[in-house]
């Protein structure tokens, strides 16, 4: 993702986190996986509302980003911020951000591909599958939450990559831990 190497962009992601407060306090694996559930779950409400990115408006801002390294805090969270693909980019963010903490290291080829289709039960695959990850801090675990989050963006049609890169350049105008407790 983004860069040739997952680990070390995890370990760009968490270096990022740890400016913006994140990292304070100790946090057991748990915790962290629960966080990242959670975003998941922010997914599924951004769904069931019908609410999705302008992929217009995310090529063009992401194209700004590469080419003259400019964001527009505004139109990403009138385009983009809270929509399903966000929330989908929140996954992988927070994912990369436990495994650089906990330094599980991830092997882009083990990552599995799943043929999903768009009902709610992705949803319920997904909450149940983390669920046996609890005090599992493994590659494995951790490559099949990446692995089915790029399979619901092959399956809902959006540049993953692209919407972590955005995601991660809105994180650095937010102010300190986004404004939120924990």
């Amino acid at each position: 993702m983004i860069t040739t190497d997952i680990n070390t962009f995890a370990k760009e992601i968490h270096a990022l986190n740890e400016r913006k407060g994140w990292w304070e306090e100790k946090r057991t694996f748990n915790e962290c996986l629960i966080l990242t559930k959670s975003e998941m779950f922010e997914a599924f409400e951004a769904e069931r509302k019908g609410l999705y990115a302008d992929s217009t408006m995310v090529v063009n801002m992401y194209s700004r980003l590469m080419k003259y390294n400019q964001f527009n805090k505004k139109d990403f969270k009138l385009y983009i911020k809270d929509r399903f693909q966000d929330e989908i980019a929140d996954v992988v963010i927070r994912l990369l951000d436990l495994c650089a903490y906990f330094n599980i290291l991830l092997t882009p080829g083990d990552v599995p591909h799943f043929d999903l289709n768009k009902t709610k039960i992705n949803y319920m695959t997904f909450d149940k599958a983390t669920a046996s990850m609890y005090d599992n801090p493994s590659a494995k675990n951790m490559q099949w939450i990446l692995g089915f989050m790029k399979s619901l963006a092959h399956l809902y049609n959006f540049d993953l990559d692209m919407h972590v890169a955005l995601k991660l350049e809105y994180n650095k105008t937010r102010p300190y831990k986004h404004g939120k407790k924990f």
